[in-house]
């Protein structure tokens, strides 16, 4: 699923979120997550991560990943089910339902194969009437001895404050401008969404909107075409892509790739055109995705163009 479905699908995307958490012993003090509201005390070792929400301890490939989303808790309850965690290769352990920061909560134990290896997970869900908050920790389950209780603990100590952060993009590697006509709407981990309304949901399937975000898990980006056009086949809320076409970009003094592509958003048959941007560097890839109606696709298409070349990396 790509960045932008994360915006289309709320449901799915939570799994996925949970699916693509970095596969990270006493409580430290609590930290404010960047960009959110949620305070909480991460394991011993673990520092603020760069490339998404959260924290790790790289070493152990152990990592705490904090998704905010702007729908109340009532809303999002109980569709992490049983049946979407198996759907991304997830087997559920255990489920149970508690109070945290005297909120309801669901806290489920998954376990999930990985690049040859088997990781844990705990996932938290809980929130209020504006908010949602998802707290995966992910550990090697050969370290669940001397991690298991310590990540459990650490997703439990989750804390909501009651105001919005200063800077929803506090704790971002990168900047992004703002079109005249397109506007920061929301966060979502590490990826933003910029719409005409500047709210979520996006007004309708023809209603422009630009996805940008950061790779997690690193890629073989030694073929940064062959690499991009792989990735637009993969946007799942859109199917029929065709007519692909691009070439080499230079974006913040790194190779990137542009493409432009036809679709159709598939839930409503609406057709649409398709921009993408990957912006390499090293291992990891900044993504920009973008969406527009056939008929104000030439409109918007040099905004999206636009936009992508104001993306600077912060570190």
């Amino acid at each position: 699923m790509s960045f932008a479905d994360c915006f289309r699908r709320r449901g799915t995307a939570l799994v996925v979120l949970l699916a693509l958490a970095a596969p990270a012993a006493a409580a430290a003090q609590p930290r404010q997550v960047p960009g959110t509201r949620v305070t909480l005390q991460p394991p011993d070792g673990f520092i603020p991560a760069e490339r998404f929400s959260g924290f790790q301890r790289a070493e152990d490939n152990a990592s705490i990943v904090v998704v905010q989303l702007e729908a109340p808790f009532a809303q999002m309850e109980g569709r992490l089910t049983d049946e979407a965690f198996a759907e991304q290769g997830m087997r559920v352990r255990g489920s149970e339902q508690l109070s945290v920061d005297s909120l309801r909560a669901r806290l489920v134990a998954v376990t999930q194969e990985a690049r040859g290896e088997a990781f844990d997970k705990w996932a938290l869900m809980f929130g209020d009437g504006e908010v949602t908050v998802i707290i995966t920790a992910t550990y090697p389950q050969r370290l669940a001895p001397s991690l298991d209780e310590a990540m459990r603990r650490a997703v439990l100590s989750a804390r909501l404050g009651d105001r919005a952060p200063a800077d929803p993009l506090a704790g971002l590697n990168f900047r992004i401008d703002e079109g005249p006509r397109l506007r920061i709407a929301q966060r979502l981990g590490n990826t933003l969404l910029l719409n005409e309304s500047g709210r979520i949901p996006n007004p309708g399937p023809a209603s422009p909107f630009l996805v940008v975000g950061v790779s997690v898990a690193p890629s073989d980006l030694g073929d940064l075409e062959a690499f991009s056009r792989r990735r637009i086949t993969q946007t799942a809320s859109f199917s029929r892509i065709s007519n692909i076409t691009g070439s080499a970009v230079t974006i913040d003094g790194s190779p990137a790739y542009e493409l432009f592509a036809d679709a159709v958003q598939t839930e409503s048959s609406t057709p649409v055109r398709l921009y993408q941007v990957v912006v390499a560097e090293g291992s990891h890839y900044h993504l920009i995705q973008a969406s527009a109606g056939v008929e104000s696709a030439a409109e918007f298409i040099p905004e999206f163009q636009a936009i992508a070349r104001t993306l600077r990396r912060t570190r």
